[in-house]
C-alpha cells in the first residue's frame, strides 16, 4: 500500500511539472504578445496523445489581427495549430516542426472561429494563448 501511495505521489509530481512547463510557455507567449502590441484574450490547455487534437471556439471581430501561440511541455515535439472560420474553411495554419507554434490571421468577418490544436508528434501537455490587436 505504501509503495502505491509513493508511486502515485511521484506520478502526480511529474504531471504537475509537465503542466507547469506548458504554463511557463504560455506566460512567455503572453509577454511577447503584449510587447508586440497585442491584447491578451485568453489561455487554454489540455493533454494530448500522439495524433490527437483539441478544438476550441472563440469569437473574433472584423478588422482585428489575431495571434494564436501554442506551447507544449516539450514532450510534444510537433504541435500544430489550424484556424477555421464558422464554416470550417481553413483560415490559417502553421507548418513548422516545432513544440511551439505561432499562427497569425486577420479577421474579415465577425463571428465564431475554431482553433484546432494537434499533437502531430509526441504526447503531453500544451497551452494555447489567443490575442488580438
Amino acid at each position: 500500500m505504501r509503495k502505491t501511495i509513493i508511486l502515485l505521489l511521484l506520478f502526480a509530481k511529474v504531471l504537475n511539472a509537465d503542466m507547469n512547463t506548458a504554463r511557463q510557455g504560455a506566460t512567455v507567449a503572453i509577454n511577447q504578445l503584449k510587447e508586440a502590441g497585442y491584447i491578451y484574450k485568453g489561455v487554454r490547455g489540455n493533454y494530448l496523445k500522439n495524433g490527437a487534437y483539441k478544438t476550441y471556439h472563440t469569437y473574433c471581430y472584423s478588422g482585428n489581427n489575431y495571434a494564436v501561440i501554442g506551447s507544449s511541455d516539450g514532450k510534444i515535439t510537433d504541435l500544430d495549430v489550424m484556424i477555421y472560420d464558422k464554416n470550417w474553411k481553413v483560415i490559417a495554419t502553421d507548418s513548422d516542426y516545432e513544440p511551439i507554434t505561432t499562427v497569425k490571421f486577420f479577421v474579415k468577418r465577425t463571428g465564431l472561429y475554431h482553433i484546432v490544436t494537434r499533437a502531430y508528434e509526441g504526447e503531453g501537455y500544451f497551452t494555447q494563448v489567443v490575442a488580438f490587436k
